[in-house]
């Protein structure tokens, strides 16, 4: 059994896509997703997808789903494999993007190095992912002129918290201490 034919699962994305209006900007739209076989590129994905049946074409939401690897997106999205809605590219986003099929109306940037052990053993490619992948979409979008980007990330870019607050805000700045291997996340 797939993860989208578990009923839990069904359940959380019908009632992610019955509370959010935020969805309906994306009718008729066009996105471009980064990390498409993440955690959250993943529920993203199937987010979309599932809201897609319930609309008539016209205002359905095309997906590119870039994902390093063309077969485990293959693998994962199998329940959405004849939607003409969602587009698989294999892409390393720390690499230049290749012409895509469509002009995104929004670039969603869900790729990233985030488990903790990974960048321990990693840090390089952690910082490259992230620098040179944000870098690489924003250069494709300044090249088509069109487009509006969110980048996603973790609690982690705050650092550790300093003990003066429950709940971090866009600015709060915590300690990171930069002799860890780890710190290649938070300073990328």
């Amino acid at each position: 059994m797939t993860i989208t034919e578990q009923r839990e699962y069904q359940r959380l994305l019908a009632r992610f896509i019955g509370e959010t209006q935020l969805l309906q900007q994306l009718d008729g739209k066009t996105i471009l997703l980064t990390g498409a076989t993440g955690m959250i590129g993943s529920f993203l994905v199937d987010v979309l997808m599932t809201r897609n049946r319930q609309l008539p074409a016209a205002r359905q939401t095309t997906v590119i789903a870039l994902a390093r690897s063309r077969h485990t997106a293959e693998q994962r999205f199998a329940a959405w494999q004849d939607s003409e809605r969602l587009r698989f590219l294999a892409c390393d986003v720390a690499q230049e993007l290749p012409a895509l099929p469509l002009q995104p109306d929004y670039y969603i940037h869900a790729a990233s190095t985030t488990h903790p052990v990974a960048y321990a053993q990693e840090p390089v490619n952690t910082v490259l992912s992230n620098v040179f992948g944000i870098n690489n979409l924003l250069s494709y979008m300044a090249r088509q002129g069109h487009g509006r980007l969110l980048l996603l990330s973790s609690v982690e870019i705050y650092g550790n918290n300093r003990g003066d607050t429950e709940y971090f805000t866009e600015d709060y700045c915590g300690y990171i201490n930069c002799n860890t291997l780890r710190a290649g996340y938070q300073e990328a």
